[in-house]
């Protein structure tokens, strides 16, 4: 039983873990991308707008801007806007040298389509003068910036700016600003690694802080379960304290009143059924004492018929009386009387009992040797109630075997039949009290609680009783008792 509630129970808890768990790896999966794109978007407009600025200085040179030159330190000195290729060379120097340029950034003057100089003069294969990539840039006519997508390699992707420098209808020179953003990636790389590597360690945490959490808040569902498990017929007293607030707290006052209605159904449909074993009792025995008063050898034959048939009903409402008194001692704690029984010598006197029922085909299995603890009157009257059972949906000619054996500390007592057999629709209604098997051509004089009888003899014991039976070829009853229900 344990186990069942250690698997519901942990079911509910693992459904939300999993649950939370799914919702935590999409948002890390999810995340982690996303943030590595906005930052490598970010460093991207950065260098654009960085890259544009060094355009825009270079514009407002020639342009002999004085806020351009002020910057420059090239405040008392007029710019010319160049005429020739000459006096753009000398505007690269005066730019070139004055500029200091970014990490990875390159600042690049052109004259016509031949590459002048650059600032810093090192710079990687990637924009050397013969490369493939400069060779396109110096050729540009119009203002452009783009992107030299180079994922593989050193420099990384190349970011640049294109600034053709016109006189007239005339290009005599461009200025080209260029940005490898390679070194910037990785140093944000290093950045992500440690954010990726946090959030790794606040994922973890939060899956075993769930895991717990999940725990506390389902303990209520345990103490439920737990408290269920405990209740029985005898023991309905269990009810479940109130720690906390909310769904779960009403769910525990339900789970509470219920347990108060079924207690108090339980309790009187005992005293119900004792009132009426008791108030029964005594008109039973007066009516009877005063038919065997009746004198029938002066009563007519008829008159004698109908004292008979009055006293023999009344010998089945008395049994029946008896056997409702014992079902309702059944769910008492002092139901059963403990004591010490020799297994071999108490299923030898079983034996003698059940042939003197009926003239049947008895046969007998019992291999028993060793000692149980249990009720040697109770343990009988189930076994007879068995063997009357049999005996009742059989013929003269159909075997009827009483077997027993001892198997891993519990005792296995079977009354097998040839007989008629039950239906499997049948099989579990026939341990209910007044049921009757529908399919049975036999008629029987029992109050239909004898299986149920059996039923609550066998659990008082701690053990179970099944069926195996199938139309036309017969039925099996076993019981399976501990051999001290006390360890249990």
């Amino acid at each position: 039983m344990w186990n069942c509630r250690n698997i519901i129970f942990t079911s509910i808890r693992s459904r939300i873990f999993i649950f939370y768990f799914i919702l935590l790896s999409l948002f890390l999966v999810i995340t982690v991308p996303l943030i590595f794109k906005f930052v490598f978007s970010a460093i991207a407009n950065r260098v654009t707008e960085d890259i544009r600025e060094e355009v825009e200085i270079f514009e407002g040179l020639l342009q002999n801007d004085r806020h351009i030159k002020s910057k420059l330190a090239l405040r008392n000195q007029e710019i010319q806007y160049p005429k020739n290729a000459g006096q753009l060379a000398n505007l690269f120097n005066i730019y070139l040298s004055r500029r200091i340029p970014e990490d990875d950034t390159y600042l690049i003057g052109v004259l016509n389509e031949d590459f002048y100089r650059s600032s810093p003069e090192a710079m990687p294969k990637e924009l050397q003068p013969e490369s493939s990539l400069m060779q396109s840039l110096i050729k540009i006519k119009t203002v452009h910036e783009g992107i030299k997508l180079q994922p593989n390699t050193r420099t990384g992707n190349i970011l640049y700016i294109v600034k053709p420098i016109r006189l007239q209808e005339q290009i005599i020179g461009r200025l080209i600003v260029a940005h490898a953003v390679r070194g910037e990636q990785e140093e944000a790389f290093d950045t992500l690694k440690i954010v990726f590597w946090v959030m790794i360690g606040v994922f973890i945490l939060s899956v075993v802080v769930t895991w717990f959490m999940a725990g506390k808040v389902l303990s209520p569902l345990s103490s439920i379960i737990s408290t269920a498990i405990k209740i029985t017929e005898t023991n309905l007293n269990e009810r479940i304290e109130v720690q906390t607030s909310g769904e779960l707290a009403e769910l525990t006052n339900s789970f509470n009143a219920m347990m108060n209605r079924l207690e108090a159904a339980f309790v009187s449909q005992r005293h119900f059924m004792n009132d009426v074993g008791h108030e029964l009792r005594t008109p039973i025995t007066i009516i009877r004492g005063h038919l065997e008063l009746i004198d029938l050898d002066q009563a007519s034959g008829i008159e004698q018929e109908t004292i008979n048939l009055v006293i023999d009903e009344i010998d089945r409402m008395s049994r029946l009386v008896d056997d409702l008194s014992l079902l309702a001692k059944s769910e008492r704690p002092d139901f059963l009387l403990l004591e010490t029984i020799d297994a071999k010598s108490f299923l030898d006197t079983l034996s003698a009992k059940v042939q003197a029922l009926a003239h049947r085909n008895w046969q007998f299995q019992i291999k028993v040797k060793g000692i149980l603890v249990g009720d040697r009157q109770r343990l009988t009257q189930a076994v007879m109630n068995l063997a009357q059972n049999a005996v009742q949906h059989t013929q003269e000619s159909d075997r009827i075997t009483l077997g027993a054996a001892l198997n891993h500390g519990e005792l296995k007592i079977w009354v097998e039949d040839t007989g008629e057999g039950i239906d499997l629709s049948e099989q579990e209604r026939i341990f209910e009290r007044f049921a009757r098997v529908k399919n049975s051509h036999r008629c029987s004089d029992g109050s239909g609680l004898g299986l149920s009888i059996v039923r609550g003899i066998v659990e008082a014991h701690r053990g179970l009783i099944q069926l195996q039976s199938q139309p036309g070829t017969g039925s099996t009853f076993l019981i399976v008792i501990p051999l001290n229900p006390l360890q249990e």
